[in-house]
């Protein structure tokens, strides 16, 4: 039996934990595994982000994907791309979404745009979103990503560090290849799966009978047909090409076809999901459709077309079609029993097909309630959470017996702003939805804010509004600086000036002060516990070697609040803020007062012995390289003196020489990712405020 078990994981922890010059077969076992199944030994940095291309070149070798799919209509893209053959084989599936014509196949992957790019390519259904409410972060997952990133925890796929998602973090290609790992945990190519787990199979033509398979099984590689018999698989059936015949007792939670041309055989009725392709199905069984799909023969209880075309094929008998997204298309020989459309621009063609239509019937005597009441907020707990529900619809669908579903718009607005959309939004007696915003402390705060719901159907609006107190009375920050503890060595005298002049007292050897900065190489600056400051000598203290690092960052309403409750300025349209707390470059975009978080760089800030030097400074000039004979940095963006923003150390070889990076480890220079230097290279003009803090 060929099996690679925990493949990928253990990959990862060989290439993070053995040094490349230790022993030569652990190395070479560990470089012809990374070659063959995941990335060659060029393209493998475990703790670096990573990007889309690295993802669908991980997702085609570790699928075995032999389909192309045709490139031309993206701009960005041509076939001397890095990575070109990986997206033209990955788009046969339709992994990556893409924006204004463009793949961008360079640019880096959040942790949330991952999620749902990977449930989509593993079927992973999406998930109640209540279920994220738990999270202290769930505020900065985006709509789009909220019901992939629940399904995906709910199936246990995504774990929280320290009760945070990090949504917005940029995924290291070690946290991507881990994730890749729990979804798909054993890779298979002769059909002998394996007792426990889920498995990818490439293989050609097999048959698997009398099987139970724990987990979910993937169907991928370049095989022509696989045979299903007796067996039962606990969690989904995934194909991403050719075709597989379910007989006998064989069960799925779920197939899902994913790739194009895939054929699916059925004697039962296990639900079938189309997420992208076109597939051709014949049995039976509920189906739910994103993607082209032909029924060819047997008969449905009820398809769902969310801006897909079915076709239904002669012989073939549909109970029930629910037409629920614009473009949705239903049209072949085959018998439907009831057509119902929700949505505009969408067309039935089936001949024998008793049509109805449901789109914007209004709302009748509908009423909006607060199931939970919008919270009052603080500065300290800016988050306003509220819970409404739609009642009192009153009219009733013949064809299923019940209130029926319609589509309409639900909209949120903050102070009379409209800050939230969503259109195609399904109402139904007793639907919910959750809101939640951060309440606004910046500029000119005022006492209140208005949170106010409005639902639309059928030229008729509801609305619900609520007023909420912010409590600005209350107003602080949590931001704080770090602080290095230290011991005088010796009974020394506390300065007032760093040139050691002007005596203020004695203080005893053994005491204990908190270290605050340096001036050159002959005085440190403390502080005393009463508060009191001085500089001591630059040998007169024993300095802590803890890591004060706090891993936990700021959120973005918090960061906003403080620069601009601070009232800092900046002759540009940036503001840069240095948190040696957290270890995080910041940058804001905007002006005083009305600053906005656009990025959050990891940085590695002064050690503790040459702390970077806190303050408000302005960027002065630049240049190209700093060469100190045995390694040098590039890029440094000088912005107080000799202290800069520049890339980590390399060796004259251009190798890298120190990757620390998220700790304070420097001689008082900011060092930062080679590409996060280059953005503010880039786009920062001279003079740009900078504070250290």
């Amino acid at each position: 039996m060929k099996r690679v078990s925990a493949l990928l994981l253990t990959l990862l922890l060989l290439i993070s934990m053995i040094p490349w010059a230790g022993a030569a077969g652990t190395q070479s076992d560990a470089m012809a595994f990374a070659q063959k199944y995941l990335l060659a030994q060029s393209e493998l940095h475990p703790t670096t982000p990573s990007t889309r291309g690295e993802l669908a070149a991980m997702i085609v070798r570790l699928l075995g994907l032999q389909q192309k799919a045709d490139l031309s209509k993206y701009t960005d893209v041509t076939p001397s791309t890095l990575y070109y053959e990986s997206l033209s084989k990955a788009m046969s599936i339709g992994l990556l979404d893409s924006s204004g014509g463009k793949l961008n196949p360079g640019g880096y992957l959040t942790r949330e745009r991952a999620v749902v790019l990977l449930a989509r390519c593993f079927g992973v259904p999406d998930g109640d979103q209540s279920l994220l409410n738990s999270y202290a972060d769930n505020t900065k997952i985006s709509d789009w990503a909220a019901g992939p990133m629940a399904g995906m925890v709910a199936a246990g796929y995504v774990t929280a560090t320290n009760n945070q998602l990090n949504p917005q973090s940029n995924i290291t290609q070690q946290e991507l290849v881990q994730l890749i790992y729990r979804l798909a945990e054993n890779l298979v190519t002769d059909g002998a799966l394996p007792q426990s787990g889920s498995a990818v199979l490439r293989t050609w033509n097999c048959t698997i009978s009398d099987r139970t398979i724990n987990g979910n099984l993937y169907l991928s590689g370049a095989f022509n047909h696989v045979e299903l018999s007796n067996v039962k698989i606990t969690g989904q059936l995934v194909v991403y090409t050719g075709s597989v015949t379910l007989s006998g007792t064989s069960t799925a939670n779920e197939i899902v076809c994913v790739g194009p041309n895939v054929q699916v055989n059925q004697t039962g009725t296990i639900p079938v999901r189309v997420n992208a392709g076109n597939a051709v199905l014949s049995g039976g069984g509920d189906v739910v459709a994103s993607g082209a799909v032909t029924l060819q023969s047997g008969s449905f209880n009820r398809i769902d077309l969310l801006g897909a075309t079915a076709t239904v094929g002669s012989g073939v008998q549909v109970q029930y079609a629910r037409l629920l997204e614009t473009g949705s298309r239903l049209t072949g020989g085959g018998s439907v029993g009831l057509a119902a459309v929700y949505a505009s621009g969408c067309s039935v063609e089936t001949a024998t097909t008793q049509t109805q239509h449901f789109t914007e019937p209004g709302l009748g005597n509908a009423k909006l309630t607060a199931v939970t009441p919008a919270n009052d907020a603080t500065p300290t707990s800016p988050l306003i959470t509220t819970t409404i529900q739609l009642n009192q619809l009153g009219i009733t669908d013949a064809a299923v017996g019940t209130t029926w579903e319609r589509e309409g718009t639900l909209s949120w607005y903050v102070d009379g702003v409209l800050v939230k959309e969503y259109r195609q939004f399904l109402l139904y007696e007793g639907v919910q939805a959750t809101f939640q915003t951060t309440a606004s402390y910046t500029g000119t705060p005022t006492p209140s804010t208005t949170i106010e719901a409005r639902v639309t159907c059928g030229g008729q609006t509801v609305k619900l509004s609520q007023t909420v107190d912010k409590h600005i009375e209350k107003m602080s920050t949590p931001v704080r600086t770090m602080e290095i503890e230290a011991t005088l060595r010796r009974t020394t005298t506390l300065y007032s000036s760093y040139r050691l002049t002007g005596a203020i007292r004695t203080v005893s050897a053994g005491t204990k002060v908190t270290y605050l900065t340096y001036a050159t190489d002959q005085a440190r600056q403390i502080r005393l516990s009463n508060g009191q400051t001085g500089w001591v000598g630059w040998n007169d203290l024993n300095i802590s070697t803890k890591n004060y690092t706090r891993y936990t960052d700021y959120t973005q309403s918090e960061k906003e609040n403080y620069v601009n409750i601070k009232g800092y300025s900046s002759t540009s349209k940036y503001l840069v803020w240095v948190s040696r707390l957290t270890q995080k470059v910041n940058i804001f975009e905007g002006s005083q007062r009305q600053w906005k978080l656009i990025h959050a760089f990891t940085c590695a800030t002064g050690a503790n012995t040459t702390p970077t030097v806190p303050g408000v400074f302005r960027y002065q000039y630049r240049m190209n390289k700093w060469d100190f004979d045995t390694y040098y940095v590039s890029r440094p963006m000088i912005f107080n003196g000799g202290h800069a923003f520049h890339t980590r150390t390399y060796r004259t070889n251009g190798t890298l020489l120190d990757p620390t990076i998220g700790r304070p480890v420097s001689h008082g220079c900011i060092r930062m990712y080679d590409q996060d230097v280059n953005w503010m290279w880039n786009n920062l003009p001279f003079g740009t405020t900078v504070v250290v803090y």
